[in-house]
């Protein structure tokens, strides 16, 4: 993190090293999403 990447989002180097990692965070959403419940995924810049 840089202090313009901090500047721009509001997040901290100190924030970020207290979340999940990208595997626990799209597990649980995995886990959350199932075929009997429908659901709308909408993400920003969803192709990087």
């Amino acid at each position: 993190m840089t202090p313009t990447d901090t500047a721009q989002t509001g997040l901290t180097a100190e924030q970020l090293q207290q979340t999940p990692t990208p595997a626990e965070a799209l597990g649980a959403l995995d886990r959350q999403l199932t075929a009997a419940t429908p659901y709308l995924l909408v993400a920003q810049h969803a192709a990087t």
